[in-house]
């Protein structure tokens, strides 16, 4: 095929396709726009951060009292959490629908019957601004169409707020994490983009879903293509009298990569979001037999005047205290801003003993992973902590730090731990981290976040998505323009 050939048929399908492809920019500028600015007209947050605990010696040494007072047994967590002005001991039994958190004292070493709805909305308390009064409470126990899989903490609370706005908050109880806090706007918004972004109300018929969502992106990846060709080969005429035309190519310099790379990235997403599963293994962790800490507790006089933010029950060779001291000086309420200049000090105690172990969280991890995935040790490389979000682990896990180790064994993995229960976070293999960097980079432009942070991205993206707008408007008008130029040429040569 000759240029001139190519050339006339990528115009063709450029002009035949102004009205489907300017419904595709409708459609997606409009959901797309519906994300950061619901994030910036939602409600303020008192804080980012969970609230910190501060645990004395007194506190600690409780447990074994709390465990054989109440003859606790099988536990998949067990640490210490802060409540109003008290540390309770938080224990996690069962799992999925039939998971359940047990709150004891440790005071009296009494349980707190049914508290776990308490504490949620103390939780959410300690993230909404002023003291709003709750209207009612919703357990959330499995994802639904207002609480997807992509939120990934269950089971979880919904504190419904008294508001003109009706403000809500969902609160994870285990990691003390705010998953979300919206109004009535925010909601709405959030609504509009998963109704006209993901069309998540055709959940019910993944194909037609599918195919909708094909068809949309093929208009813009026609389109884009078909205008790059356009800049590359067309000679550039030195005055374009027409003003809308002479926009519609200026814009077209700025907006053309974008929308190729949006259109290419979103249909690798939608692809592997729809047609392939990974299994992330989120099961994988010892289960704790908690009468193994019933042998009366006193820590060692070196360590009993510190204050300890982090207090859990891990299995190492035995049972054994995980505590880890409080930083010194007034906790952080905001966004975590990047690694700490040194982690605070981690020690554990054996339990039958007192004594302290010379343990590591890494050390313990690391043999804990080889088991876990039945490989060798040697298997088990490059771990690090994370003290931010990054590609693989994101924002939506909610919790920081995080222990990140890869593995050489047969799908790659990259595992994230919880280094307070050594529980598995989230996983990744190959597939689903090149999926993850084309839809971070190329869809959501997560490159411009180390140099503008968040805010700065989005105020970016929102400017380009309404550069697109107009650049398809001004395609718009020059395409009624012509056809009625056309139209009255071919009224004036028709015979009288």
């Amino acid at each position: 095929m000759s240029r001139t050939q190519t050339l006339k048929l990528a115009r063709k399908w450029h002009l035949l396709l102004v009205w489907p492809a300017m419904l595709s920019v409708l459609v997606y500028v409009l959901s797309s726009l519906a994300h950061p600015v619901a994030n910036w007209l939602g409600p303020a947050k008192a804080r980012f951060q969970p609230p910190s605990l501060h645990a004395d010696a007194k506190a600690v040494n409780s447990i074994a009292s709390i465990i054989k007072h109440n003859r606790l047994g099988a536990a998949h967590i067990a640490k210490l959490v802060p409540y109003e002005d008290r540390v309770l001991l938080q224990v996690t039994q069962g799992s999925g629908q039939e998971q359940s958190r047990r709150y004891f004292s440790t005071q009296d070493y009494s349980e707190l019957a049914e508290h776990d709805r308490q504490q949620a909305i103390w939780l959410a308390q300690q993230y909404v601004l002023g003291q709003p009064k709750v209207k009612f409470v919703e357990y959330i126990s499995e994802f639904n169409d207002a609480y997807p899989k992509s939120q990934r903490l269950l089971p979880v609370y919904k504190i419904h707020y008294q508001t003109a706005d009706n403000l809500s908050a969902i609160v994870h109880t285990e990691s003390l994490a705010l998953v979300s806090l919206s109004n009535d706007g925010k909601r709405l918004l959030k609504s509009l983009f998963r109704m006209l972004h993901t069309f998540d109300w055709l959940n019910e018929y993944e194909t037609v879903r599918l195919i909708v969502i094909a068809v949309l992106l093929s208009l813009l990846l026609i389109m884009s293509l078909s205008a790059c060709y356009f800049l590359l080969v067309m000679k550039r005429q030195r005055v374009i009298k027409l003003r809308a035309r002479r926009w519609h190519r200026r814009l077209a310099y700025v907006v053309v990569l974008p929308l190729f790379l949006f259109s290419v990235s979103g249909f690798y997403h939608l692809g592997q979001a729809s047609l392939y599963s990974h299994d992330e293994n989120l099961d994988l962790q010892d289960a704790l037999d908690l009468s193994q800490w019933q042998a009366p507790m006193v820590m060692a006089a070196e360590l009993a005047p510190l204050s300890w933010n982090q207090v859990s029950l891990v299995q190492a060779a035995g049972p054994v205290y995980r505590l880890q001291a409080a930083r010194a000086g007034k906790p952080s309420h905001g966004m975590p801003s990047g690694p700490a200049k040194h982690d605070a000090p981690v020690y554990f105690l054996d339990a039958h003993g007192s004594q302290l172990a010379h343990y590591t969280d890494s050390a313990l991890i690391h043999k804990k992973l080889a088991n876990w995935f039945a490989i060798g040790a040697d298997d088990v490389v490059n771990q690090q902590m994370l003290h931010g979000f990054e590609q693989g682990y994101s924002f939506k896990n909610k919790r920081l730090p995080v222990w990140k180790f890869e593995l050489l064994n047969t799908h790659r993995n990259h595992v994230f731990i919880d280094p307070v229960s050594h529980r598995v976070l989230a996983t990744n293999n190959p597939l689903t981290r090149l999926e993850g960097y084309s839809f971070s980079y190329l869809h959501m432009w997560g490159f411009l976040k180390p140099v503008l942070g968040h805010s700065g991205r989005d105020v970016i993206f929102v400017l380009l998505l309404v550069l697109t707008l107009v650049l398809s408007l001004f395609g718009l008008r020059v395409h009624l323009a012509a056809k009625r130029r056309t139209q009255a040429t071919a009224g004036r040569q028709q015979p009288a």
